[in-house]
């Protein structure tokens, strides 16, 4: 056959083998590629670590009485003010301690009976109201996830 001709010098063209790479640059290849993903990975983790200094930063000069704070404590403060955006304000929690708890639509045995909660059912302490109690839970199929018990049927949690 005839072989290919370069259009600009009009010479032969010669294919090139894969075979005629020397097998040392072909077996460098995934270690070119392994480096150059480390390097990549350590970047973007460097460039996320200074990030999220940065956002749990102090706003306002810390206070010469909390530089006297142990660690421990400044560590938990930090913990805190990095979940406070997703964390709600903690609230009086409450467990149901009888078999079958009845909740329903107002503090009063006349109002609607919506649901029972299973004993050892965590829950909230929205309000009380005269030997009742207004819990919240994500259990409780209502569309603001309250409802009324009487307060004798649950007992209050320690914080």
């Amino acid at each position: 056959g005839v072989a290919p001709m370069d259009a600009i010098s009009a010479t032969p063209v010669t294919e090139i083998d894969s075979s005629d790479v020397p097998s040392t640059a072909r077996s460098m290849r995934p270690t070119i590629a392994l480096w150059i993903a480390a390097i990549a990975a350590i970047a973007s983790g460097g460039y996320l670590y200074f990030e999220g200094k940065k956002a749990l930063a102090p706003s306002a000069p810390i206070p010469v009485s909390a530089a006297a704070t142990p660690p421990s404590v400044q560590a938990d403060m930090i913990q805190s003010k990095a979940n406070s955006a997703i964390r709600p304000e903690t609230r009086a929690m409450a467990i149901v301690r009888v078999p079958r708890a009845t909740l329903r639509t107002g503090p009063s045995v006349d109002a609607a009976a919506i649901q029972t909660l299973e004993r050892s059912t965590i829950v909230n302490i929205v309000e009380m109201n005269e030997g009742w109690v207004r819990l919240e839970s994500p259990k409780i199929t209502t569309p603001s996830r309250t409802a009324w018990v009487r307060a004798d049927l649950v007992v209050p949690m320690a914080k």
